[in-house]
C-alpha cells in the first residue's frame, strides 16, 4: 500500500469514526436504551438468516453497535 493512499484511507476512516462517536454521544439515555433493546431483538431474530457468513456479520454489527452505545 502506497503511503499517501494508506494515509488518506486512515484519515477518512478516523473522520467517519469521530462523526459516529459524536452522533452516539448526542443521543439521550432513553434513546440509547431503546436502540439497545431493538438491537437485542434483532439479534434474537438473526437465527432465521440462512447464510452463515451473513448471520455472523449481522450479529457482529449489532453487538458492535450495542458496545458503542453502552460505552457512550
Amino acid at each position: 500500500c502506497a503511503l499517501p493512499i494508506c494515509f488518506g484511507w486512515a484519515l477518512r476512516q478516523a473522520w467517519v469514526e469521530a462523526k459516529e462517536a459524536a452522533r452516539i454521544a448526542a443521543l439521550s439515555p432513553a434513546v440509547k436504551a431503546e436502540r439497545i433493546e431493538t438491537l437485542q431483538t434483532l439479534i434474537a431474530y438473526a437465527g432465521f438468516i440462512d447464510s452463515g457468513p451473513q448471520w455472523k456479520a449481522t450479529i457482529r454489527a449489532h453487538r458492535d453497535e450495542i458496545r458503542q452505545l453502552q460505552a457512550a
